[in-house]
């Protein structure tokens, strides 16, 4: 990620004065966001559509993910979801320690907010990259970068008893995990 910004720079970006929920001041935060990114590469299959390097500087999208969709006659580019999820994961996870899963589940519910605060109904961009999400696992990282960060293993994120479970097994993970929970 880029270096801190002084507190001058940082008090520009605000254009909405509102301390309310706000649309307008949601797409402030995610073009802060984008700009403190610095760079987003496009050119490596991984895992879950979208990961992030070590150092937080990179944002890696997978390839085959599309850039843009349209809804309702405009042209929606996918890439600032992305990003913004990916780095306020990897925030919450350097920053407050925070397990993967939740850190996941609230860069996931600020994913939510910015998609509907574009106009977009959530549903609209969740239909797309599942079956995505399947063909990148699948794909065995094809040329995935060295400093990609590698989300932690299902194994590693599942319940002990559930661990178990699926060792005796030798099968796909834990039901529950697989419905409810999503890397990314």
């Amino acid at each position: 990620m880029k270096r801190p910004q002084p507190i001058r720079s940082l008090a520009r970006e605000v254009r909405t004065l509102t301390e309310n929920i706000s649309e307008e001041t949601l797409d402030e935060v995610v073009a802060a966001v984008l700009r403190r990114v610095g760079k987003i590469d496009r050119s490596y299959d991984i895992p879950y559509i979208a990961g992030y390097s070590r150092d937080g500087s990179t944002v890696f999208i997978d390839r085959h993910m599309p850039r843009s969709f349209v809804y309702r006659g405009r042209r929606v580019l996918t890439d600032r979801f992305l990003v913004t999820h990916e780095i306020v994961e990897k925030a919450l996870l350097d920053q407050l320690s925070l397990h993967y899963l939740h850190a996941h589940q609230i860069a996931l519910r600020i994913e939510q907010a910015a998609v509907r605060a574009a106009g977009i109904p959530w549903r609209t961009t969740t239909a797309s990259p599942k079956p995505m999400k399947r063909r990148s696992v699948t794909s065995a990282s094809h040329g995935s970068r060295a400093t990609l960060t590698l989300r932690p293993t299902v194994m590693r994120t599942m319940s002990p008893s559930c661990r178990r479970s699926s060792q005796r097994a030798k099968s796909s993970p834990c039901p529950q995990l697989a419905r409810g929970a999503s890397a990314g």
